[in-house]
């Protein structure tokens, strides 16, 4: 399935118009894991990180439903199994 991992910033959504492929919403998460790990390991590609500590992702499916939403810091507590606690995760 494509996943679209849009970011919401205050009242403004940056819309990811390519989207990945991957196998299913915790695949996502972990995408979205990586991607913060990134932006902390990069700042002069992605700019400082309190920037982004206000910033949360939209990831939606192929359809344009919102399959999960995560704010950017609740990635950096993620761990196997706590992906409910830490992010919302919408049917």
């Amino acid at each position: 399935m494509r996943y679209h991992f849009n970011i919401k910033d205050g009242e403004t959504l940056i819309q990811d118009l390519d989207g990945d492929e991957l196998p299913d919403r915790e695949a996502a998460v972990q995408q979205i894991r990586k991607t913060v790990e990134d932006i902390i390991r990069l700042p002069d590609r992605y700019g400082d990180f309190a920037r982004w500590a206000r910033r949360e992702f939209v990831v939606t499916d192929e359809s344009g439903h919102t399959v999960l939403t995560m704010q950017v810091p609740a990635a950096l507590l993620r761990t196997e199994g706590l992906s409910t606690s830490v992010g919302h995760f919408h049917p």
